[in-house]
């Protein structure tokens, strides 16, 4: 018997990590999904991100496992829903306990990159809100992950995918 608590957390992280990834990469297969979603759907960052999260917790790992698989195998499940939890973390996560005024500022350069379909550079966001330089890409450094911001200022931003503004204008789904 393993009593997980006797041994060190790097140990244990390890034993979190086998598990997620034999875990994880078994469940497109275990449900006959493997051609839709392919084996490696779960991607390193991602299961970095899942074995930090459960600390030394092995019962963390063993549940947010079991709740990915029942995620994928509910029938009630939905792509768009699982991108509009996707989306409120990654706006959570972006925007923590800012001040309402910063958290309006941020929505407005992100609607008007949405607006002018990234037609205007940074520069020019900033000069159309009377903004300093550098300001819309500080208020853009945590949203890498549905916008894409580029190397210098004189180019503009994209979001990634069409679903990103959908989400935002559907008040249904964003709140």
């Amino acid at each position: 018997q393993l009593i997980l608590d006797k041994i060190g957390a790097f140990v244990i992280k390890n034993y979190i990590r086998l598990y997620l990834k034999s875990r994880l990469s078994n469940i497109p297969t275990d449900l006959e999904l493997e051609d839709y979603m392919g084996r490696d759907w779960a991607l390193k960052r991602k299961l970095d991100c899942l074995i930090e999260r459960s600390g030394s917790l092995f019962i963390y790992a063993a549940t947010i496992s079991s709740f990915l698989a029942d995620e994928v195998l509910s029938a009630t499940w939905q792509p768009s829903a699982a991108l509009d939890n996707i989306y409120s973390c990654v706006l959570l996560n972006a925007l923590p306990k800012l001040p309402t005024q910063l958290v309006a500022r941020v929505y407005h350069i992100i609607g008007i990159i949405i607006i002018l379909g990234g037609s205007l550079s940074l520069i020019e966001v900033e000069n159309l809100l009377g903004e300093r330089r550098g300001s819309v890409r500080s208020a853009l450094q945590k949203l890498h992950s549905v916008i894409l911001t580029p190397d210098t200022d004189d180019a503009p931003a994209r979001v990634y995918h069409k679903s990103f503004p959908d989400y935002l204008i559907d008040l249904s789904r964003s709140g």
